[in-house]
């Protein structure tokens, strides 16, 4: 099966306006269907910040360090998924390919688990770490705070139902303030989008 690598044109792109957007909603759990289309994509926009504990998901008052991102695969084609920011390398490309595996969306959408054994089944699990010397050389970045790109596509041509978990963290995996663009939605910033297709399709340039 041909291999759908993701560029990192595509997860930049959209960053550069998120600073107009207000009224941003902190679901952070998702189910969402990739359509049949070889190339569907789903592209989330999501913003790091420092919040107040008990606000958009915030466990405590601090600036993040990273954002991770989960993809689960209920039904359909391997579902992959991977982290963009503007000025940074890209995260790896994770996949997952064993089915079944669905998300329960809890009253407190900050409190998503999988309805098939909790966050250790398998997923496709990513994280872009700004500040990390390691994974990012040459960084001046002091904290993860900013806005991010999560891209979600899949490797085939069948309808595909996935689950998405992300979350801004500090260093030491405590949740941080997260938000995403769509107020009040459980929807991505571009759903099922074909006509970006064949940018998707290259190598990744980094």
């Amino acid at each position: 099966m041909k291999m759908l690598p993701i560029n990192t044109t595509i997860l930049a792109a959209a960053v550069l306006s998120m600073s107009a957007y207000t009224g941003l909603a902190s679901a952070h759990c998702f189910n969402q269907t990739l359509s049949a289309a070889s190339y569907s994509a789903d592209l989330y926009r999501v913003q790091c910040y420092t919040a107040p504990v008990g606000t958009s998901g915030s466990n405590i008052n601090a600036p993040a360090y990273k954002l991770t991102a989960q993809a689960y695969l209920n039904t359909g084609n391997p579902v992959r998924v991977q982290i963009g920011r503007e000025g940074f390398r890209p995260s790896p490309i994770a996949q997952d390919a064993t089915t079944g595996n669905t998300l329960l969306l809890e009253p407190d959408p900050n409190a998503c688990l999988t309805g098939s054994g909790g966050i250790g089944v398998p997923s496709a699990s990513v994280s872009l770490l700004p500040p990390d010397t390691a994974t990012q050389p040459g960084t001046t970045a002091v904290d993860g705070n900013g806005d991010y790109n999560i891209l979600v596509n899949k490797n085939g041509g069948t309808f595909t139902n996935y689950g998405l978990i992300f979350h801004c963290q500090n260093i030491s995996g405590v949740h941080t303030g997260t938000r995403e663009v769509h107020p009040g939605s459980a929807a991505p910033e571009l759903a099922g989008n074909s006509s970006i297709s064949p940018d998707i399709d290259l190598i990744i340039d980094n």
